[in-house]
Parts: C-alpha cells; structure tokens; sequence
C-alpha cells in the first residue's frame, strides 16, 4: 500500500464502478461457480481482439466497407496508406450505379480518343451509354 491516496482512490472506484456493470450483465445470472469462467473467457477474447490476434465481432455493414476498400485498392482508387489517387477522386465526383466502373470507363483508351478526336456529338453519345439506365425502357435498342 505504497501507492498514493489518489491512486488508490481511483482504482477502487473502477472496481466498484466495474463491480456494478458485472451485477447489470447476464453473468451475474449464471450459478457463481460459472461466473468466473465466464468472466475469464470475456476477458480472454478482448485481450485477444486488443492484440489483434482473435476474432472481432464485426457488424455486416463493416465488412461491406472492407470488401469495398479491397475493390478501390485493387482497382488504384486508394493507395496502400488507404489515401484517395486521382482515380479515387474521379470515382468520388461521378455519380451512379457503379461509380468505379463509370471512372474507369471514363478513362479507358477508347473513351478518352473519342474525346479527344470526336465531336462533341459523339463524345455526348458516349457519355449518355454509360448514363443510361439498362432496363428502364425496354423496347429501346442502342448499338454503336
């Protein structure tokens, strides 16, 4: 008991504030001689996540954004450091279903000749292939 008043203070108010949580928590329905078990084995599992060598329970919504960050590696949109590249920010200022498709396909060799040697015309007609809804309307047919 060498330790400051001050220290000591504040570790037993964490033990009583940590003291109340386990009362508020579903061990404290199981028999006592489960609890420390249980216990245990919570702790086990943080102390793994915290050094990330066990499972973190992830939400749905999480792995989805890490599935679309592995597409926008893949593709150059974001650098290894998770920054946005020029693509990155040409899929960001594009809107529609697929933006990542649309910026690439905006940049593909074939799209920028006709930018740059077709009239306007054709570059608008273009452009308009990549907008247009697939489905929307049925009965319209359009070849190029």
């Amino acid at each position: 008991e060498n330790a400051p008043p001050a220290v000591l203070e504040r570790e037993r108010s964490a033990l009583r504030e940590a003291q109340r949580e386990v009362l508020k928590s579903p061990v404290s329905k199981l028999p006592p001689e489960d609890q420390a078990a249980a216990l245990g084995a919570l702790q086990a599992a943080r102390d793994g996540r915290a050094r990330g060598d066990g499972p973190a329970p992830e939400s749905p919504d999480w792995r989805e954004y890490v599935k679309i960050v592995g597409v926008l590696k893949r593709f150059g949109a974001l650098d290894d450091e998770h920054r946005v590249t020029e693509l990155g920010g040409l899929v960001a200022a594009v809107k529609g279903d697929n933006e990542l498709l649309l910026a690439l396909a905006l940049l593909d060799e074939a799209t920028l000749a006709v930018a740059e040697r077709g009239s306007a015309g054709e570059f608008a007609a273009l452009c308009s292939a990549f907008v247009s809804e697939v489905g929307s309307r049925p009965g319209v047919f359009v070849d190029y």
